[in-house]
C-alpha cells in the first residue's frame, strides 16, 4: 500500500457524520410529502393503537431476559439453554398409526410429542398403557392440548400408575375447560362443583405427574374468534386469574396453580404485534403474580404459540407457506417454549406428508439458517416494538380490569359480554378484507382466476364437547365460532364457480377503455384485480376515442354472451362523454348492467345515473357488491 492511499484511509477513519435529530427528519419528511404533515402518515390498528412513521429513544428503564417482569422471556440465555419445542400436532385416529406417524416425525427433527389424544377413537386402557410405554422410550416432553378429554386422560392415567407404568414426563397434558365448554356454547349451572371436580383433577395430575403443566389458558380460541391483540391478551390473564381464584377456593396453593399453567397464543401476520404481544403477555403475568405477592419464578409465562388459522386462505393455499413463515418468525422471535406451524393445507383437507413436511421444516429454517436459535430477544432495542409492547400491556391491562368489573372471566363469557366485543372486531376485519384495505394475497388481491376447487373448506372448528356438563347443569351461552378472514370471499368466489359450472364455460366483464392506454389503464388494472377477487374475469376493448362511439358499440355487440360492462377512463373523460357513451350501450339488447370505474362528483354521478348507468366501482367498494353481479349472472342461466 503506498503512503498517499494510507493517508486516505486516515482520512476516512476520521469522518464523522451528523446527527440530524428529530426536527431536521420532520422537515425533510415533510419536504418529500409536498407539504402533508408527518402525522398524515400515522394508522391505527384494530387494537385502537397509533402508528407512527418514526420511532424515537424513550426513557424506558433497562431490563434483562430471564428477570422480572420477564418482558425479555423467562431465560437469560433464551433457546441456547432451552430449543423451542417443535409440537406439531399429530391427528391419527389409531394409536398404532399414530406411533407409526411419531417415529416418522422424530426421525425428520421433531423434539416433542403432540398429537389430538381427542382424535384417538375407542382408547382402552390397554391402548393406552402400550401408548404411554411407547411414547416413553423416546425421552420427549410433551404436549398435549386435550381439548375436553383431561378428565378421562386423568382416569387412563391413574390406572397405568397403578399398573407400574412409568409416566414420567414433562411438557403440558392440559386443557382449558372453560373456553372449551363455551366454543359449544355452554357452561356449568353449578359453578361450584364444576370447579371443585376441576380443582381435583388438577392436584390429581400434579400427584402423578408432577412435571406437566395441567392449566391451558388457550387465547388462540378468541383470535380465531376474530379478537384483536389487546382482546387476546386480556382474556388470557383474566382467564389465569379466574383459575387461579377457583384453584384457592378448592384448597390448591396460588404457587401449585400458578406451575402448573400454560399459555397458548396464536401469531397472525402482523409480525411486530405479535412479537409484542407474547412480550406484553409475559409482563402482564409477571404483574398478576406480583400483585398476589407472589415469588416471581412461579409466573414465568410458559407459551405455546402456533401459526393463525384465522388468516389462512382456502384459495392459491400455497400462499399459507409464506404466511405461516413469517408468523413463526414472530413466535420464536417474541420467545416461546413450544410452537406449532400449522401445515398450508390444513383448511382444505387433511394435511398431505409435504405440507406436513414443509411446515416442520420451517423450525429448522428459523433456528438452523436464520440462527434465531442463538439470540436472545432478538427485538429488544426496536423502539417500535418496545413502544407496541407498551401500549399492547397497558391496553390489556385497562381492558383486563372492565373483565374483573364484569365478574371476572367466567361472567364475562357467561353474559356474553366479552363475545361481542369480539364479534364486533371480528365484522371490522371482515369489512377490511371485503373492501381490500386488509390485503389477502391470492384472495382479494393478486387472485387466480384460473384456479378451480372441487369441493369447499373444511368446515369450522367447533368443540367436541367432550366435556361432560350434564353432571353440572347445563347453562347457554354466546358461543365462540371459530372464524376465518377468508371466509366470506371464499363464499363469493365458491358462488361464482357454482355459475360456471351450470353454464359450462367462464363469466366476464367487458371494459370499455377511454382514450389512450395510459388514460385508461390504472382504473383497469383496478376493476380486473376487484373482479378476479370474485371469480369473474374481464377483458378490455382498445381506448375508445370521444368521436369513436361507434367503436365502444362494436365492442359490446361482437361480445353478445357478455351482459355487464364497466367503463375505464380520466375523470377528464368521464366528464366529455361518459353520458353519451352509458346511453349508447344500454341499448344494446343483452346488455343488463353498465359500471363505472372510481368515484365521481355527485353532479355528474346523478347525470350518469339518470344516462342508465347502474353503480360505481372505486377503491370503498366491497366485494359484496360482485354478489350482485353473480345474481344477474345467476338469473342468465
Amino acid at each position: 500500500m503506498f503512503e498517499s492511499d494510507y493517508m486516505k484511509i486516515k482520512e476516512l477513519r476520521e469522518i464523522t457524520f451528523p446527527n440530524p435529530g428529530y426536527d431536521v427528519w420532520k422537515t425533510t419528511a415533510e419536504a418529500s410529502l409536498k407539504g402533508k404533515s408527518v402525522d398524515s402518515l400515522t394508522r391505527y390498528t384494530y387494537e385502537n393503537i397509533q402508528l407512527n412513521p418514526i420511532y424515537t429513544e424513550g426513557n424506558k428503564a433497562e431490563e434483562l431476559p430471564g428477570k422480572f417482569p420477564f418482558t425479555r422471556g423467562i431465560s437469560s440465555l433464551g433457546y441456547r439453554e432451552q430449543p423451542w419445542g417443535i409440537a406439531q400436532t399429530l391427528k391419527e385416529t389409531d394409536y398404532k398409526d399414530l406411533l407409526k406417524e411419531l417415529d416418522e416425525a422424530v426421525a425428520n427433527g421433531q423434539n416433542t410429542i403432540s398429537f389430538d389424544f381427542s382424535s384417538l377413537k375407542d382408547v382402552q386402557f390397554s391402548d393406552f398403557e402400550e401408548l404411554m410405554r411407547s411414547l416413553q422410550e423416546r425421552n420427549l416432553p410433551l404436549y398435549l392440548d386435550l381439548k375436553g378429554t383431561q378428565a378421562y386422560f386423568c382416569k387412563l392415567t391413574d390406572e397405568a400408575i397403578k399398573n407400574q407404568i412409568n409416566l414420567g414426563f414433562q411438557g403440558a397434558a392440559a386443557e382449558d375447560i372453560i373456553s372449551e365448554a363455551v366454543m359449544a356454547g355452554q357452561l356449568p349451572e353449578n359453578e361450584a362443583l364444576f370447579f371443585h371436580d376441576w380443582a381435583g383433577r388438577i392436584a390429581e395430575m400434579d400427584s402423578m405427574m408432577p412435571d406437566l403443566r395441567s392449566v391451558l389458558i388457550k387465547s388462540s380460541i378468541y383470535h380465531n374468534a376474530g379478537a384483536n391483540a389487546v382482546q387476546e391478551l386480556a382474556m388470557a390473564v383474566s382467564l389465569g386469574v379466574e383459575y387461579l381464584n377457583r384453584a384457592e377456593e378448592n384448597g390448591l396453593s396460588l404457587e401449585t396453580a400458578a406451575s402448573k399453567m400454560i399459555f397458548s397464543f396464536a401469531l397472525d401476520s402482523n409480525f411486530f404485534m405479535g412479537v409484542a404481544k407474547l412480550r406484553a403477555a409475559r409482563r402482564l403475568w409477571a404483574l398478576i403474580g406480583d400483585s398476589y405477592k407472589a415469588d416471581h419464578d412461579f409466573f414465568k409465562m410458559e407459551i405455546h404459540a402456533e401459526t393463525s388459522l384465522f388468516t389462512q386462505s382456502y384459495y392459491d393455499h400455497h400462499v399459507n407457506i409464506l404466511r405461516t413463515a413469517n408468523q413463526a418468525f414472530a413466535a420464536v422471535t417474541g420467545g416461546i417454549q413450544y410452537l406449532e406451524i400449522h401445515p398450508f393445507d390444513s383448511i382444505s383437507e387433511e394435511s398431505k406428508d409435504l405440507a406436513k413436511r414443509i411446515a416442520r421444516n420451517i423450525h429448522f429454517i428459523l433456528a438452523e439458517e436464520a440462527h434465531l436459535k442463538y439470540v436472545t430477544d432478538p427485538a429488544a432495542g426496536s423502539w417500535y416494538v418496545e413502544s407496541l409492547t407498551d401500549q399492547l400491556t397497558q391496553a390489556a391491562w385497562e381492558l383486563f380490569l372492565e373483565i374483573e368489573e364484569q365478574g371476572g372471566a367466567f361472567s364475562a363469557l357467561e353474559s356474553g359480554w366479552i363475545q361481542e366485543r369480539i364479534s364486533n372486531i371480528f365484522e371490522e376485519k371482515s369489512e377490511s378484507a371485503l373492501k381490500r384495505k386488509e390485503r389477502i394475497i391470492g384472495t382479494n388481491v393478486y387472485a387466480d382466476i384460473n384456479e378451480r376447487k372441487k369441493k369447499g373448506p373444511a368446515k369450522r372448528e367447533t368443540s367436541k364437547m367432550l366435556i361432560d356438563l350434564s353432571k353440572y347443569g347445563l347453562k347457554p351461552v354466546r358461543a365462540l365460532t371459530s372464524n376465518r378472514l377468508a371466509s366470506q370471499l371464499e363464499e363469493i368466489r365458491r358462488a361464482a364457480e357454482q355459475i360456471k359450472d351450470r353454464r359450462g364455460n367462464s363469466i366476464k366483464v367487458g371494459l370499455i377503455g377511454l382514450n389512450s392506454l395510459k388514460s385508461f389503464k390504472p382504473r383497469a388494472d383496478f376493476i380486473n384485480g376487484f373482479f378476479s377477487a370474485g371469480g369473474i374475469l374481464s377483458f378490455q376493448s382498445k381506448g375508445i376515442q370521444s368521436d369513436h362511439a361507434e367503436e365502444a358499440l362494436n365492442f359490446v355487440s361482437q361480445n353478445h354472451d357478455t351482459q355487464h360492462f364497466c367503463i375505464c377512463g380520466s375523470d377528464e373523460d368521464y366528464d366529455n362523454y361518459a353520458e353519451s357513451l352509458v346511453k349508447v350501450i344500454k341499448q344494446v339488447d343483452h346488455v343488463q348492467k353498465v359500471y363505472i370505474a372510481g368515484k365521481l362528483p355527485e353532479a355528474l354521478a346523478q347525470s350518469l345515473k339518470h344516462a342508465g348507468l347502474d353503480g360505481m366501482i372505486h377503491a370503498g367498494t366491497s366485494l359484496e357488491f360482485i354478489n350482485e353481479v353473480l345474481q344477474d349472472m345467476g338469473s342468465e342461466d
